[in-house]
């Protein structure tokens, strides 16, 4: 579990079978980022628990305006980038590629 709470321990000798499981369906959200192109990092975080293996940087897109369909728009998808959890599997550290840094 990615939440700090109390555990109880069950023996092996006396286990307990779970009462039910409910499969997560919900995709997680992106809820808040920041990028620091000092740093070289772009912090990401979620509205739930996302397994950071499932993260795929090269997938990120970056684009100067929330209308995508704006003339204007630039875009530039990420080469890739290594991801960090920094806080409980919603918040992640993504320190950004050097191709990247000098698309910026």
């Amino acid at each position: 579990d990615q939440v700090p709470l109390a555990v109880r321990t069950i023996s092996d000798v006396r286990p307990v079978q779970a009462a039910a499981y409910v499969f997560d369906s919900t995709r997680p959200k992106l809820v808040a980022f920041n990028i620091s192109l000092n740093q070289g990092r772009l912090t990401l975080e979620f509205d739930e628990v996302v397994n950071i293996s499932s993260l795929q940087t090269d997938q990120i897109t970056l684009q100067n305006v929330k209308n995508a369909a704006a003339a204007t728009t630039e875009r530039h998808t990420l080469t890739g980038g290594t991801a960090s959890p920094s806080t409980l599997g919603i918040k992640f550290d993504v320190t950004l590629t050097k191709a990247d840094l000098d698309e910026a």
